[in-house]
């Protein structure tokens, strides 16, 4: 029997203890805010028994990755049916991986206004928004199948001269990738 938790944490605390779990029960919670310790009491289970989840937005069709703590078998298996499962492995790494989910909007933004910058000038809107989802799809895709970092693959693409080498100059001289970082440390703070 596998239970799927996704409640907000405030409804989490006055539902969850008077809920009684079988002792062979799965309890895979979808809070991303309730830590994993207090997940355990709340549910009233072994720490075997119970796996923290972030599922994504991306999930509904299947795809994207779903950060899991600690493995289970089980739920390995689960989670593959509508994702791909990624299990850290501390609570610290998997809290520090959760700020990384907190980028969607962030990206949407970015997508957001670049597709806005084209269509004043000149693009059609779906054109714009189907070459955006195309390029980020494709440049995702590249990352997860080289085994390059992510500062080689930088480095790769900012051509000394040419556009890229630009822009991450320029982005970096106006300090948005500490912006970014900041952010990151602001949200795993809260």
């Amino acid at each position: 029997e596998v239970v799927l938790v996704g409640l907000l944490p405030g409804v989490a605390e006055e539902v969850l203890p008077g809920v009684r779990f079988g002792e062979r029960c799965l309890v895979v919670s979808m809070m991303a805010t309730v830590k994993y310790e207090r997940l355990v009491s709340l549910v009233g289970l072994p720490e075997e028994r119970v796996v923290r989840t972030v599922p994504l937005p991306s999930n509904a069709r299947r795809v994207g990755p779903i950060l899991a703590f600690p493995f289970h078998q089980e739920a390995k298996i689960l989670l593959e049916e509508i994702g791909t499962p990624v299990f850290a492995g501390s609570e610290k790494e998997f809290q520090t991986m959760t700020v990384i989910t907190s980028m969607i909007s962030f990206f949407f933004a970015i997508c957001g206004t670049l597709q806005q910058w084209c269509i004043q000038n000149g693009v059609a809107s779906t054109v714009a928004r189907d070459y955006l989802g195309a390029f980020y799809s494709g440049l995702a895709a590249s990352a997860v199948h080289s085994a390059e970092s992510y500062a080689e693959m930088t480095e790769e693409a900012a051509t000394p001269g040419g556009l890229n080498e630009q822009v991450h100059r320029r982005m970096g001289e106006k300090g948005v990738y500490r912006a970014v970082e900041a952010m990151a440390g602001e949200v795993k703070a809260r």
